[in-house]
């Protein structure tokens, strides 16, 4: 995905290529261009052909783009962050950033933040290999 707009500290919009299955595709050229070619000798396969080939085409054009929009708004002394995406590999980001999100974002070098398994305790210590609540292994 791509960048296209950005504000800082308000938003960004980024847009990727066309979200189409390939393989849908691929299969309905090919199985038009079969048809097609069986239709040389009749003419009704050779119009179902075509339209099969027409609609692989159709499909193609008309498919949307991958696109991922951010927006933050302060409220307060905190802000809130609206994430809106269309398309598979939008929705893929959009998990992955929503899942930093929830683990407490990225601190000043420290990096994510980390669940402790025993006491679920927020561990910031990227180093650390114990909790330091309870002791248990992270």
């Amino acid at each position: 995905m791509k960048v296209v707009t950005t504000i800082p500290s308000q938003s960004l919009t980024a847009e990727g290529g066309k979200d189409v299955n390939f393989i849908i595709l691929v299969a309905l050229a090919v199985v038009g261009f079969i048809v097609f070619l069986i239709g040389l000798f009749d003419l009704l396969l050779l119009i179902i052909g075509l339209v099969i080939i027409a609609v692989a085409a159709v499909y193609y054009i008309v498919a949307p783009k991958n696109t991922f929009n951010v927006g933050i708004s302060a409220i307060g002394q905190n802000s809130r962050i609206s994430i809106t995406s269309s398309g598979s590999k939008a929705e893929g980001t959009q998990s992955q950033l929503i899942g930093i999100l929830r683990m407490g974002g990225v601190g000043a070098g420290t990096g994510a933040t980390r669940v402790c398994k025993n006491c679920h305790a927020m561990v910031t210590d990227q180093s650390a290999t114990f909790c330091p609540t309870c002791g248990g292994k992270l």
